[in-house]
């Protein structure tokens, strides 16, 4: 249509853009209303906001024209009401118009290689529809509702129980029998409860949370009250049957649940075009029930691992019995607990003494003095939230460059899992979404983070794994293959996989130590060059092409890796950065700081791989009977803890005079 020519003054138009995780507030309403203000001179300018907090500068161009314009002609976003507001130059109506948002996760997330400019983006103005306002007027937006708590556990501390006992929904046999009939049985007495703790995993990532507020006890029988933040779910599969949506509002079942242990719940969800099933493990505990069966997790209270400093203290995981630690006498930096179901958990404290460490705050400081390490995972991931030190998955573009995806697109803007959601929609894909769930496999699935009140906090499974990295202590779940862990620990602890049939060693003393343990049959690649390998069995073992030697571990070969099917890696502790002072010279100061920025390249790939990353500190021990014991370590990783302990002795025993201290 004819342009409409517009007098000076301040106008309410009508905007839009094209909608690729770029969009204007409000996000449903397209076009939507923005300020424009003509002057004398017929120039123009318009104050967007857009719905996504990942954008701050913007600029009227394409990416090439922004880099070359530099920061003094970039438009800065203001925060208002908790939503990013631009103020930018407009040169014509009802004309497409090229502008380029600056992502400020892609500009920080230590690869070159990710443009933090977002191409192909544009925005148009139109003439119709133009009412004159007042000068001062603004497109008024709510409040954000935005998540200051920092909390990544997924696991849900508290309830709202109103005491009333809730009848279970109606069901129908499940013909496919999707799931298994549950021994719901327990030692409670008959009456309503509220969980200690509910967690749960799975699912595609579109939803916000699922809730457990109350458990009914009826005839010596568990049922549990579960809560979608959805409306969209009518059915649920349990128990080896079909659910119906109790009520309105958020969908609602009543079902039976095996108490302290997992139970897989599949859900059917009507917000696509076509139902889809998905599929969710929960847990639910309550302490002093028991399971139906033996083969129940009877459980313990508490759930977040130490993540600021080690522990003597074996941890209290979620459902998982303690039957002791390993006796580390000497090494300061690591600690191993055994649980029931030969899972072992490895604590490594990587920050002590670099230039990670985090200092403990006072009510840290007040724990520590008690003794009470609950709670400290959290605080560590609070710290990092306002210290802004989380980062997107940047997957494997090591490897190779691809066209960006709508997930990709999502997390420069910031978006939420519902605009996430939207987006893939809208382009008629799904990047592992929903539509997944048809396969049954929870594995395919991407995975969303939310807080304990069910607010998404839009991370995937590899950025949750990546953050723990970030703390002082980080904590390894061993777990067995055939063995099963409570829903949503795998947010508390780096998850190896036992047995380790592919390792990746680039620590000469892990190398030494495994070799010794007769596990070289058990390392695909070695982060070092051949012939910097001193170890004679590893070196003839690449010699005869058995064993890769991928040269410096500071830039492995990631497609290598992955072909390998790696599935643990091991750097030296020489990767971590050096604690600098006050008195540290510029140049000190420079290698901590690019050893830092090294690291945490590193950290984000290995987890957008899947592959644990394990940081050897043997060499930065006190003694060589301290560097001796992190055989344990290895010992429980490839399933060798007696002869790692039998090593450890005999070392000592020979060595007795010569407790050498670390130069």
């Amino acid at each position: 249509s004819e342009s409409k020519k517009l007098t000076a003054g301040t106008w309410k138009v009508k905007a839009t853009t094209d909608r690729k995780m770029f969009y204007l507030y409000p996000k449903d309403t397209d076009p939507a209303w923005t300020i424009l203000k003509v002057k004398s001179d017929k120039s123009m300018t318009a104050t967007i906001t857009l719905t996504g907090d990942g954008y701050d500068y913007v600029y009227m161009g394409t990416p090439a024209q922004a880099k070359k314009a530099g920061k003094s002609g970039w438009i800065k976003g203001k925060v208002v009401n908790g939503y990013y507001t631009f103020t930018i130059p407009v040169s014509k109506l009802d004309k497409k118009l090229a502008i380029t948002p600056h992502s400020k996760k892609y500009e920080s997330d230590g690869d070159p290689k990710t443009d933090p400019w977002r191409p192909d983006k544009w925005i148009i103005f139109y003439s119709k529809d133009a009412k004159k306002t007042s000068d001062d007027a603004s497109i008024k937006t709510g409040k954000k509702k935005t998540d200051d708590s920092g909390k990544t556990s997924g696991t849900q501390t508290k309830f709202q129980n109103d005491k009333k006992a809730d009848k279970v929904s109606k069901w129908k046999d499940d013909s496919g029998k999707s799931t298994s009939a549950v021994n719901n049985s327990t030692s409670l007495k008959d009456g309503v409860y509220s969980p200690d703790r509910f967690s749960w995993s799975g699912g595609s990532g579109r939803l916000a949370y699922i809730r457990c507020d109350k458990i009914t006890v009826s005839g010596g029988k568990a049922y549990a009250t579960i809560e979608f933040g959805s409306s969209k779910y009518d059915s649920l599969k349990a128990n080896g049957r079909v659910y119906s949506k109790q009520g309105g509002g958020n969908s609602k079942f009543v079902i039976p649940v095996k108490l302290n242990a997992n139970n897989t719940i599949i859900g059917r969800t009507t917000a696509m075009s076509q139902p889809h099933w998905v599929r969710y493990s929960i847990f639910v505990y309550k302490a002093g029930a028991t399971a139906g069966t033996k083969a129940g997790a009877a459980g313990t209270d508490g759930h977040v691992t130490n993540t600021r400093k080690l522990s003597d203290k074996a941890p209290d995981l979620l459902g998982l019995k303690q039957k002791g630690a390993a006796k580390v006498k000497n090494a300061k930096y690591f600690r191993i607990f055994y649980y029931e179901n030969d899972i072992t958990l490895v604590s490594i404290d990587q920050g002590t003494g670099t230039a990670l460490e985090k200092k403990a705050g006072k009510n840290e400081k007040d724990q520590d003095k008690t003794g009470d390490t609950k709670g400290s995972g959290t605080s560590a991931a609070a710290d990092n939230a306002k210290a802004g030190q989380t980062e997107e998955t940047i997957a494997d573009k090591a490897m190779k460059t691809e066209p960006t995806t709508v997930a990709e697109e999502a997390d420069a803007a910031g978006a939420t899992a519902e605009e996430l959601a939207q987006a893939e929609a809208e382009v008629g894909g799904t990047d592992g979404a929903e539509n997944a769930a048809d396969t049954g496999s929870a594995d395919n699935q991407a995975k969303i983070e939310y807080d304990e009140e069910g607010k998404p906090i839009a991370k995937t499974g590899s950025e949750l794994t990546n953050d723990l990295y970030k703390n002082n202590v980080v904590n390894y779940l061993i777990v067995p293959k055939d063995a099963e862990i409570p829903a949503g620990l795998e947010k508390d602890c780096v998850i190896i996989q036992r047995p380790v049939g592919d390792a990746y060693i680039a620590s000469e003393e892990a190398l030494d130590t495994i070799v010794s343990l007769d596990q070289l049959k058990n390392i695909s690649n070695i982060g070092l060059d051949a012939e910097a390998i001193d170890n004679s069995k590893a070196a003839a073992a690449v010699k005869k092409d058995k064993v890769g030697a991928l040269g410096s571990y500071e830039e492995p070969d990631y497609k290598a890796l992955v072909q390998s099917k790696t599935d643990l890696a091991v750097i030296p502790g020489q990767a971590l950065p050096a604690k600098v002072t006050k008195k540290s010279s510029d140049e000190e100061k420079a290698v901590s700081a690019e050893k830092a920025a090294t690291l945490k390249k590193l950290q984000t790939r290995y987890s957008s791989l899947e592959v644990p990353l394990i940081v050897d500190r043997c060499e930065d021990e006190a003694n060589n009977w301290a560097k001796a014991e992190w055989a344990m370590v290895y010992g429980a990783i490839f399933g060798e803890e007696k002869d790692a302990e039998q090593m450890v002795t005999n070392y000592i025993s020979k060595n007795k005079k010569e407790k050498i201290s670390h130069e």
